[in-house]
């Protein structure tokens, strides 16, 4: 709520998963949300995620920290609902065929230990009792890493559970509505226009949309320095025996999908095969090696095959942390842009919308305000 009273006119520029938190949390504080998408809500690159909840190699450490505090947030999200059935806790399982990659994993756990975060060496035994499904070269792999606090999120499930409790309370979703300028009176955001034509005053504007939050950003003059990363998914057949962990080899990573399959992902060789506009059907060659490399740990999935692929177009800022808070020379004008936005969603939700409604920047988000990166003068 406004100072005065009133509601605040709050309008959420992207449907992703941050988005949608913002929306939850913006609606629950009273203030009045419009959230618009520049195509469907919850259909962008959250939908196209590995969706793995974690802060396995996470650096510097307030950026480690800060994950730590996403997965927290997201058990403290569950907590306020009956269910939850997106959340999928299950654990996560590293280990490498190579002495080099033996090394790495120890050193990392080493520091991750010394900050606190639980991943502990276990045998390919106790390995395969967490995921039944595994085949393992006791030869090759000395030890397998798990992180017990580690998993996975239904994101497409969780952004559509958000949007309906925000909508319930009374926000409004409009998809297919790209914005295309944002007016302004010396430092305050005083409305949006959107490729319609049609044009929302607001008293506080978020921008939320991921990849595409640069171009949001250069409707403001401001430069904001981010890379698009290409990530591609595939998803086999259901198996006999779903899987249960996020499990990472020397050269690929899997989980469970929600339709009794495994999603493949995480290669960046076979990312560098493809872009944002490669077809999908047929499927691309770089699938069929895809599932070459999780069948090698997980035999089961061969005969499983690919069903699907998707290309998520993941932001990066250019120093490799999360970008969130108070957008440089505007009093009303926010953003959130991460590379983390599944395991992060949740929590930069609620900290931008306490941002919002309390007007102090949290202290949470000291590392990561956007004033490291000035505007264009």
């Amino acid at each position: 709520m406004s100072s005065n009273g009133a509601e605040t006119e709050v309008l959420i520029i992207g449907g992703g998963i941050i988005g949608a938190a913002v929306a939850y949390r913006l609606t629950r504080a009273g203030a009045k949300v419009t959230l618009v998408d520049a195509a469907e809500p919850g259909h962008g690159t959250s939908a196209s995620s590995f969706a793995w909840i974690n802060s396995s190699h996470k650096r510097p450490q307030a950026y480690h920290d800060l994950n730590v505090a996403g997965i927290a947030e997201h058990h403290a999200l569950a907590r306020e609902f009956a269910a939850a059935p997106w959340l999928n806790p299950v654990g996560g399982l590293s280990w490498s065929t190579l002495p080099a990659g033996h090394e790495r994993l120890r050193q990392d756990a080493a520091r991750q230990s010394e900050w606190g975060y639980r991943n502990q060496a276990i045998t390919l035994q106790e390995a395969q009792q967490l995921e039944p499904g595994l085949v393992l070269d006791a030869d090759k792999v000395p030890e397998v890493w798990y992180a017990p606090n580690e998993g996975w999120v239904d994101a497409p499930l969780l952004i559509r559970t958000l949007l309906a409790e925000a909508s319930a309370a009374g926000a409004t979703i409009q998809p297919q509505s790209k914005v295309v300028a944002i007016a302004r009176s010396s430092d305050r955001v005083t409305g949006v226009q959107l490729a319609s034509g049609a044009t929302i005053a607001v008293d506080t504007v978020v921008n939320c949309a991921g990849p595409q939050a640069d171009a949001v950003a250069a409707l403001l003059d401001w430069a904001l320095p981010l890379d698009r990363l290409p990530g591609l998914l595939a998803v086999t057949g259901p198996l006999p025996q779903p899987g249960h962990c996020v499990c990472h080899t020397d050269q690929i990573s899997y989980r469970p999908d929600p339709s009794g399959g495994l999603v493949i992902a995480h290669a960046d060789d076979l990312d560098a095969t493809i872009d944002a506009t490669t077809p999908l059907t047929p499927l691309p060659p770089a699938c069929a090696e895809a599932l070459n490399r999780a069948a090698r740990s997980f035999p089961s999935a061969r005969a499983a095959g690919i069903v699907s692929a998707r290309i998520g177009v993941r932001p990066l800022p250019r120093d490799g942390v999360t970008i969130a808070g108070q957008v440089p020379g505007f009093r009303n004008a926010y953003i959130a842009v991460t590379h983390s936005g599944i395991t992060l969603g949740p929590l930069l939700g609620r900290l931008i919308a306490e941002e919002i409604t309390a007007g102090t920047a949290p202290a949470q988000l000291a590392p990561f305000h956007p004033n490291r990166f000035p505007p264009t003068a």
